[in-house]
């Protein structure tokens, strides 16, 4: 069979699979690797047949009882239906039962389920915009309790619950409610506040950077478990940007930030860290990438790209702007870069060529904040127009989508969705 990715409108598509399934003739494409479903743009997985040694693609579906149905081009008479459904009467496991995990391989993973809401934290204000994904139409406005600091500092989604900062106190959500669940706000346990626009959260918990006068007290810290307690802290000189996945944190530091500290999830710096970041401007932003295995640090007009296990170089390139902006689309195999003029372009994770040239796409904006990459509905979003506006481009194209960008009612910090 020809391999090859499934790139139809769902809808359409979805009418034409429920016309024609059992046709004869009708023609399916099956999979190897998730990099092979891509369906209306929304990327897939591809999971075993549960009546053949066959693989197909499976999409998101939140209509359907396990939250995933098979692509529209799946064989095996599973086009269209949802996992836990058996396939027409008379199809190939027509006697299989259909139970909840019927259609599911005993260590298959569900597709993610889409987002239903964009949430946006005001940078001076305690309040949370809440959007939905599917229209951009604004939902409401959330109010957060009033705390030490002023506004919000950053927001994430990790172990299940959605956590809010300022820069000396900490907020978890349910992020289905967006409500503040009980116990909350925690102060940071720090002997000083974590630096503004220096917190990200992660599976393990809350990284942040400490700086003091002088040198001798400044460190990274994990603030972990239920009291957000330290539990791990590292000394670095001169701290300045913390980034990372939930495997490895980088920490840019000293002079300019030329040295970038590539550490596990306990803040212990793996082999060959630190890693020199070239240029004047050092390292202003950094981004990880477990699936490609790569780390990005820019500075500047200058984007660096390393080996993540290795960490020698994988590629450089000098934009024509300076960078304000890094996400990784695993997808498309590409590290997608925001210039501060509005222009946007990607390089390649493989060897760090420009896979798309620079194009405007959004408001420029004098102040970064990190573009979020929305894999299940393909799509980025980032903070525009100096903070007052929500851009969303389609992850394929790098083009703001219909209805973006939407204004804000206040300027923001920073993006998330659920």
């Amino acid at each position: 069979m020809v391999k090859m990715r499934v790139a139809y409108g769902i809808f359409a598509a979805l009418a034409v699979a429920m016309l024609c399934s059992g046709c004869p003739g009708n023609d399916t494409i099956d999979c190897t690797t998730n990099a092979d479903c891509l369906q209306g743009g929304i990327p897939g997985t591809c999971l075993p047949s549960p009546s053949s040694s066959t693989r197909w693609c499976a999409f998101s579906d939140s209509t359907c009882p396990g939250g995933a149905r098979w692509g529209v081009a799946s064989g095996d008479g599973l086009a269209g239906m949802c996992l836990a459904e058996a396939p027409p009467d008379g199809g190939p496991d027509a006697d299989i039962d259909a139970g909840p995990d019927a259609a599911l391989p005993p260590d298959g993973e569900l597709p993610p389920p889409l987002s239903t809401k964009i949430i946006v934290a005001a940078r001076s204000q305690d309040n949370l915009f809440l959007f939905a994904a599917d229209t951009l139409a604004p939902l409401s406005t959330a109010p957060l309790p009033d705390r030490v600091g002023n506004g919000n500092d950053g927001i994430g989604l990790a172990g299940n619950k959605l956590w809010v900062s300022s820069v000396q106190q900490i907020l978890a959500l349910d992020p289905e409610a967006v409500t503040v669940l009980a116990g909350f706000p925690k102060t940071i346990d720090s002997t000083t506040s974590c630096l503004a626009g220096s917190s990200i959260f992660r599976d393990p918990g809350l990284y942040c950077l400490v700086k003091q006068t002088g040198t001798a007290g400044d460190k990274v810290e994990l603030h972990a478990g239920a009291t957000l307690a330290v539990t791990q802290h590292l000394a670095l000189p001169d701290p300045l940007i913390v980034g990372g996945s939930n495997t490895r944190i980088v920490v840019t530091y000293g002079t300019n930030g030329t040295s970038a500290a590539v550490l596990d999830a306990n803040l212990a710096p793996v082999a060959g860290s630190p890693l020199t970041v070239p240029g004047s401007s050092g390292g202003q932003l950094v981004a990880v990438d477990d699936d490609d295995g790569r780390v990005a640090v820019s500075g500047g007009k200058t984007v660096n790209v390393f080996n993540r296990a290795t960490l020698a170089g994988a590629g450089a390139h000098t934009f024509s702007a300076n960078v304000i902006g890094l996400v990784f689309d695993p997808a498309h195999a590409r590290l997608v870069v925001v210039l501060v003029d509005g222009h946007v372009a990607a390089m390649s994770t493989t060897d760090g060529a420009i896979v798309v040239a620079e194009s405007l796409e959004v408001a420029a904006t004098s102040n970064g904040s990190t573009p979020i990459l929305d894999a299940p509905r393909g799509r980025i979003y980032l903070l525009t127009a100096n903070e007052s506006q929500l851009a969303v481009l389609d992850a394929a194209t790098l083009h703001q989508i219909a209805g973006s960008p939407v204004s804000l009612p206040a300027q923001a910090r920073a993006v998330t969705f659920y």
